[in-house]
């Protein structure tokens, strides 16, 4: 089971499986840049899925970008990158209790916004 420590940094920073994967890579290479194009490489996403996501971390202060707009991974204080430590050892340990969380926490979003939708029809 998540913790809900983990489970309110999923809800906040981590809208899909490619952004958490994104976010460990970067994560386990501190003090490497990465381009969009290589972390789609890497991690064998189609061409241009990392920009986006690698743009919510950046809102999020997770990452940081340089001067040639690659990234690399920067949280904000240290109790982002507690988390984000406990958030790897969970995905490594309970793979998936990790992926349903996130994908519950897609699941919220989108009848939050179907919900919207539906009250004003009414």
């Amino acid at each position: 089971m998540v913790s809900p420590a983990l489970l309110q940094f999923i809800r906040r920073c981590v809208d899909s499986i490619e952004t958490l994967e994104i976010l460990l890579l970067l994560q386990r290479t501190p003090e490497t840049f990465w381009t969009p194009a290589a972390i789609d490489s890497q991690l064998g996403m189609k061409q241009g899925a990392a920009a986006k996501r690698l743009a919510r971390l950046a809102d999020e202060q997770l990452v940081v970008t340089g001067s040639s707009g690659a990234f690399r991974y920067a949280p904000r204080d240290e109790e982002d990158r507690a988390t984000v430590a406990a958030l790897t050892t969970a995905y490594a340990d309970q793979r998936a209790s990790v992926v349903n969380a996130v994908f519950s926490e897609n699941l919220e979003r989108l009848r939050a916004f179907s919900d919207a939708f539906r009250m004003k029809d009414q």
